[in-house]
């Protein structure tokens, strides 16, 4: 069995007072498997809601569902009407009418309800047919008001509803218990109800506040379709309250659907305790998964899948598109994935981009094989791993260990005591905040301490190393390293290869410790003292094999393993180096 819905607003006359009103209407056409096609419509208070297709009314919808030729009004050339004469329905209960209105040709077709009880008020339901949807209408005033500046026409032969033209009532109606597909075009703002009963079911509820009810069935809101009538907004919806706000900013109540596909604008949606299916299609589009079952398609642009609203501790394999913990969620087309408030595990795998955040607590997020992109740890003691490509991680608050493997990668610990590690490639590590372990690796590496007491080590290759403030501990390694301590009493280990020790940004009353300087390899660096000769500051040594060079200020450097004797000016730079670094 098949049943055809088409909505409609119904003006309902009131004979004694004159207070009129105005309501939602729905003509159902429903088609057996066998045995006679029947038609049911409310008519207001009227008795006659059943109507047996055998009587041939003039105002039905006959011959296997198509409109007469005899339902067409005969409208003169041009004629406005008003409220007062309104449409006069003398000659045919059913009528065909272009509304021309604003620039604007609406093909409506007029059922015209008589009473022949005078407690009972006549009553017409309009039904659009074809080209734009009617204004929103508040109430029966509000109607009037449009129709006294309507013009009525006849419509056009082009007009797939024009004269002589027989069509289908599924032109422009919609199935309700198969799989049906209802656009309710009518835009009466007091809100619209939709009951789709059995089947997979497609609906388009448009502007106004609707209730939609998939009940039985595979059923389908969709959203995408608000621009074409003017809706020009991303929805916002919570299927926890089944509450959506339209593309046109008029909030629908959906219950029993199944799937929701939204707008080319940036969407919102919360699943939380349902199992749905959202499309994002264009725009960059936000779905919050629960614990329900969920599929997430962001479709085109920049979209986000984000768990913080969940407690429980996920598992999110990005390369594959499944979510597990919560519920089991699946997910494509998706460019960034948030975890949750537990301590979340979250991966890609492939060759591909994305960018992964953990959120609150202690997560793991890694990429691996040609997997790239951005980790983000957030709150909690995390675990970061980038792969073969250039990524940046950031282990945000807590105590975490970043590692960001092969490429030129961005390492940064954020708050809290962190483990930073470049790995190979030339990367560029901040251990920010806490007292850190920074680390190079190979590669010409850029390693910041930031603020805290910071143990920091270049690796192979030329690096450029920076404790920033605290008490840190420097070491070159292999290559030409350049040191530069920052404020604190740091410590300088330049390892193997020709190093710049470089203090132009110590402190007043600090005391640094080169612990390993080579003589004729090594340069002091001293830019910025205004100093042209090594005769300009004190150098003394109060043991053997230990300098202390003064520098003003409280301003001290320990040299360990050489006597004044060794120094000259060779070992010093009072200009400006070519940095290893440029900024």
């Amino acid at each position: 069995m098949t049943t055809y819905a088409i909505n409609a607003i119904t003006l309902t006359y009131d004979n004694d007072f004159g207070n009129d009103t105005l309501s939602q209407s729905v003509l159902q056409v429903t088609y057996p498997d066998s045995g006679p096609v029947s038609y049911d419509f409310p008519f207001g208070t009227a008795p006659n809601t059943e109507i047996n297709p055998e009587f041939d009314y003039d105002q039905m919808l006959v011959s296997g569902a198509l409109i007469p030729m005899s339902a067409y009004l005969d409208v003169p050339g041009s004629e406005t009407l008003n409220s007062d004469h309104f449409i006069d329905m003398d000659s045919a209960e059913v009528s065909i009418v272009d509304f021309v209105w604003s620039g604007n040709r609406t093909t409506v077709l007029v059922m015209t309800e008589f009473q022949y009880d005078d407690n009972i008020g006549d009553s017409d339901t309009f039904f659009v047919l074809n080209g734009p949807a009617l204004p929103s209408f508040t109430d029966a005033e509000d109607l009037y008001d449009f129709i006294s500046g309507v013009t009525f026409r006849t419509p056009r032969s082009s007009n797939p509803f024009g004269p002589d033209t027989d069509f289908a009532i599924d032109s422009f109606g919609a199935l309700l218990t198969e799989d049906d597909f209802i656009i309710d075009t009518l835009t009466y703002t007091g809100g619209n109800s939709i009951d789709t009963g059995i089947g997979d079911d497609v609906i388009v509820g448009l502007q106004g506040d609707d209730l939609i009810d998939g009940e039985e069935g595979f059923d389908t809101v969709r959203y995408d379709l608000d621009a074409s009538y003017g809706g020009n907004r991303g929805i916002n919806g919570n299927l926890d309250t089944k509450l959506v706000t339209d593309g046109f900013g008029t909030t629908d109540s959906l219950f029993n659907i199944e799937e929701i596909i939204g707008t080319d604008n940036s969407d919102s949606l919360i699943a939380g305790d349902n199992d749905v299916r959202f499309e994002g299609r264009s725009g960059s589009d936000t779905f919050f998964g629960g614990t329900g079952t969920t599929e997430f398609d962001g479709g085109n642009g920049t979209d986000t899948l984000t768990y913080v609203l969940v407690s429980e501790d996920l598992n999110i394999d990005v390369s594959r598109g499944v979510v597990k913990g919560a519920g089991r969620d699946t997910f494509a087309n998706v460019e960034q994935i948030n975890g949750g408030s537990g301590n979340d595990f979250i991966a890609a795998r492939v060759d591909e981009f994305a960018t992964l955040s953990g959120l609150d607590g202690d997560d793991v997020l890694k990429f691996k094989n040609d997997a790239w992109g951005v980790l983000f740890g957030n709150d909690g003691n995390d675990k970061l791993v980038g792969a073969g490509l250039d990524d940046e991680l950031d282990g945000g608050a807590g105590d975490d260990v970043v590692i960001g493997n092969d490429g030129q990668d961005m390492v940064f610990g954020g708050d809290g005591s962190d483990y930073v590690y470049g790995g190979l490639g030339a990367d560029s590590v901040e251990g920010n905040d806490g007292n850190d372990f920074v680390r190079g690796n190979r590669g010409a590496d850029l390693l910041l301490g930031g603020d805290g007491d910071d143990d920091i080590e270049g690796g192979a290759d030329n690096d450029y190393l920076d404790g920033g403030n605290g008490i840190d501990v420097l070491e070159g390694g292999n290559g030409l390293d350049e040191l530069v301590g920052g404020s604190g009493n740091d410590y300088f280990y330049g390892g193997g290869g020709a190093d710049i020790f470089s203090f132009y940004w110590m402190g007043e009353d600090q005391f640094d410790r080169i612990q390993d300087f080579e003589d004729g390899t090594d340069t002091i660096s001293l830019i910025g003292y205004g100093f042209d000769d090594i005769s300009d500051f004190s150098i003394t040594s109060p043991s053997a094999g230990r300098v202390v060079l003064d520098l003003g200020d409280g301003r001290k450097v320990n040299i360990n393993g050489i006597d004044v004797s060794d120094l000259s000016n060779d070992d010093f730079s009072f200009e400006d180096l070519f940095p290893i670094f440029e900024f």
